[in-house]
């Protein structure tokens, strides 16, 4: 079986972080035997900004095509307004973008299934060639159509719309992003299938970081620092943990528009000697600090999945994350980690300090945590899902075909 996936969220020179879990989804493919390729556009370079802009110079310097892990990469260019402006027409120019190399790649190599990640602008630029390629189409939802994309603008909303009604199946990744395709669109196909994590991951070395924090009590956080992530209410609820136990040190993994604000925070709170500022960090080195911490905390109210927790969960860590959130699928409360209410201190501080004050809580949960998700949620189990659904795409294919005749 051969399957093209199409996706702007990939792994580039500018951020070789992003889109990492399509990267693995695409090579536990492989390893299941399926045939991939990866069409990856890149925002086009307007002449001169690769002269000001580190992230465009990036852009301009990543290989048109290259080959990462076995998976054949191709990586044509769009355009893009800066800033998301003009978003509800990003489907549109991805599609002029890419057409020609989807049309070079299908004459050497026709593939049988298109699998987009992202409804706008990848989903509605495989609607646009899903008419000039008779095959079956997946879409996959990872949180941003619903959380960011369909409040846009209604004319980007309805681009959404559009691309989950085109796509033979919607791939939610939770069970709350299943609910909220369907308050969007009753006409999709939806179905729940989970990300999950790369077991070669999983850091098993020992770190000079244990060193570096012998006596401390580390506390982590990994995700980009915007709003949503819940940053600011660990940071008050770290005011008062200090002042219980005064050996704690929380890092905070990642970039983002916030970090300023968070930067500041900190500083109105005291909180300097306590907080380290990490930034964005390669894959690796962030599984590093994975296995040196004792709790990792990321209390997001907005998150349609988040691998992150199922990385520190295969750390043996106790996690806490929010209710309702896509957490949910995964995690028994009290059980193999912590769900607090979302945007909330208290709870927070709460469920932090049961676990410092209970070491051995904290390990039961850690390594309930582990055998929970190396049993469940690893991205062969979630190739493995993924086969059956590609096959039942194609023999359905097939079978229409064969009525038509």
């Amino acid at each position: 079986m051969r399957v093209l996936i199409l996706s702007h969220m990939y792994p580039n020179k500018a951020n070789p972080v992003n889109g990492i879990f399509i990267h693995e989804q695409a090579c536990a493919l492989m390893q299941v035997g399926c045939e991939v390729k990866v069409v990856a556009p890149l925002p086009l370079v307007p002449p001169g900004i690769d002269l000001v802009s580190e992230k465009w110079k990036k852009y301009k310097q990543t290989p048109k095509k290259e080959i990462m892990n076995g998976v054949e990469i191709y990586r044509p260019s769009y355009f893009v307004v800066p800033g998301n402006h003009l978003l509800e027409y990003s489907g549109w120019t991805y599609y002029r973008g890419v057409r020609q190399t989807v049309e070079r790649i299908y004459r050497l190599w026709p593939f049988d299934i298109m699998h987009a990640h992202v409804a706008l602008p990848d989903g509605y630029a495989t609607m646009l060639l899903k008419r000039n390629y008779d095959k079956p189409t997946v879409l996959s939802i990872h949180g941003q159509d619903m959380h960011y994309t369909v409040h846009r603008s209604p004319k980007a909303r309805n681009k959404v719309i559009e691309a989950l009604d085109s796509a033979n199946v919607v791939i939610a990744v939770s069970d709350k992003l299943k609910k909220e395709i369907i308050e969007c669109t009753q006409k999709a196909n939806v179905v729940t299938v989970p990300n999950g994590f790369n077991v070669d991951d999983v850091y098993e070395d020992q770190s000079p970081l244990k060193d570096k924090y012998e006596g401390k009590i580390v506390i982590l956080s990994v995700g980009n620092l915007v709003v949503t992530k819940g940053h600011e209410f660990m940071l008050h609820a770290l005011k008062d943990i200090v002042k219980e136990f005064e050996n704690i040190v929380y890092l905070i993994v990642g970039q983002g528009s916030y970090k300023s604000a968070l930067v500041e925070l900190v500083s109105k709170l005291g909180l300097g000697p306590y907080v380290e500022f990490l930034g964005a960090l390669p894959h690796k080195k962030a599984m590093e600090y994975m296995s040196a911490c004792d709790i990792f905390v990321l209390p997001s109210w907005q998150e349609g999945f988040g691998v992150a927790y199922l990385e520190a969960m295969a750390h043996g860590k106790p996690v806490i994350g929010c209710k309702g959130q896509g957490i949910e699928d995964f995690v028994t409360d009290g059980v193999n980690g912590i769900l607090v209410k979302g945007k909330d201190s208290d709870s927070l501080r709460e469920a932090v300090l049961s676990l410092i004050r209970d070491k051995d809580y904290a390990a039961s949960i850690g390594n309930k945590a582990k055998q929970y998700v190396m049993n469940n949620l690893t991205w062969a189990n979630n190739a493995s899902r993924m086969i059956e659904i590609y096959n039942k795409l194609l023999n359905k294919s097939a079978a229409i075909k064969e009525g038509d005749r």
